[in-house]
């Protein structure tokens, strides 16, 4: 499906792509908004669409659905390998969905991020940080509303006339090649308002990440609601000799004003942090899991580096079925508490119960086996009381 606003002489500017079932929702609610100078389109990128003079495409993909995590990395390097400004935006799962389903989606982020300049990750479970009271019938439209006015927040910056000019060279300055990118945003009323504005904004965002400040690029978008209200030196003041004077020197900062006649008398803060890691900003329940347990990917490059390493006295010793056990219950390979004697490196724990057939035919019971991933051997093996 194909959505797209009315033909005007900027309309190829900017593309809004939607990949996954769950985008379509978003992306027509962005296209009644009536953007000039704005493409939208569902998991589209055929030719003729990349052959105009679209300068940034915004890829809001779901990850979690067999369409968005094979589609959307696909889709977003095809227009980033034309040189064309690629943002992501994506969003992890609830924790009520099961950690499953936060591990398959992260790993399309982690793919996703390899795939575009800049990807803005929205982690669901911290809507209840604002909405302590949400229901889960209520939740997913939680999340597409926020996901929603997070891509219609970039839109209205990206095409705004601001005071302070932004416009595609400063978004691009910020977001090109800016990896991980997080998004938070706050109003405020006045003076005062504005600068507890800034600094809520500074600290709303969506992802799991407790310093701004670790980013290599900050970008800060004030919107007024008209342009008779005066940007106040008191403001700017703030923003260059407190906000600037925490940041690290290497950080690269800009600011800007804009106006849009929906803030009204209010003013709309927007912060853009970009340069994280992306495994910076993954949820609690991946950094909690990925302390101690091991990736797939890193499962299979110990699994190839353990086969074609030499063994010549264990040559009778079953690692084939090993290896098969690994893949088949990758949550049974883990990092241990010990390190090889060796050269120090944290072994691998690989935990086996009975019921495999290797363990059952060597002893009967369950057992650990503890291999250094440096040495490509093991150095230890104990059987389990239980069982």
């Amino acid at each position: 499906m194909k959505v797209s606003t009315p033909k005007t002489k900027n309309n190829d500017y900017l593309k809004v792509i939607g990949v996954g079932d769950g985008t379509a929702t978003i992306v027509n609610r962005l296209c009644q908004e009536g953007f000039n100078g704005v493409t939208f389109a569902m998991g589209h990128a055929d030719s003729q669409a990349l052959d105009d003079g679209t300068k940034i495409a915004l890829i809001i993909a779901d990850l979690g659905d067999e369409t968005g995590t094979d589609a959307a990395p696909a889709i977003a390097s095809t227009y980033k390998d034309l040189g064309i400004l690629t943002i992501g935006l994506v969003n992890i799962p609830f924790n009520f969905q099961g950690f499953d389903k936060i591990a398959q989606v992260w790993e399309g982020v982690e793919v996703m991020a390899q795939c575009v300049d800049a990807l803005i990750v929205i982690d669901n479970q911290l809507l209840y940080k604002t909405h302590p009271k949400l229901t889960i019938h209520d939740a997913f439209d939680k999340a597409d509303e926020t996901r929603y006015l997070i891509a219609k927040n970039l839109l209205e910056i990206i095409l705004s006339d601001g005071v302070v000019r932004y416009g595609f060279n400063i978004m691009k300055k910020t977001l090109k090649d800016g990896g991980a990118t997080i998004i938070g945003i706050s109003y405020g009323k006045g003076e005062y308002g504005t600068i507890k504005a800034i600094e809520n904004a500074l600290q709303s965002t969506f992802v799991n990440c407790n310093d701004v400040y670790k980013a290599k690029r900050l970008l800060i978008n004030l919107t007024f609601g008209t342009k008779e209200i005066v940007l106040s030196p008191v403001i700017i003041d703030y923003i260059h000799d407190d906000v600037k004077s925490k940041m690290d020197k290497s950080l690269k900062f800009t600011w800007g004003v804009n106006t849009n006649p929906e803030v009204g008398k209010r003013i709309k803060v927007t912060i853009l942090a970009a340069g994280f890691d992306i495994k910076d900003l993954a949820p609690s329940s991946i950094k909690r899991y990925y302390k101690k347990h091991l990736r797939m990917k890193q499962i299979e490059t110990l699994i190839e580096e353990l086969r074609n390493s030499e063994k010549p006295e264990e040559v009778f010793f079953p690692w084939e079925d090993v290896f098969a056990s690994m893949m088949k219950s990758p949550e049974k390979v883990s990092l241990s508490s010990k390190t090889c004697p060796d050269c120090g490196e944290r072994l691998v724990q690989l935990y086996f119960s009975s019921p495999d057939w290797t363990w059952r035919e060597l002893c009967g019971r369950a057992g650990d086996m503890l291999i250094c991933p440096k040495c490509h051997e093991q150095k230890d093996f104990f059987l389990r009381i239980m069982n």
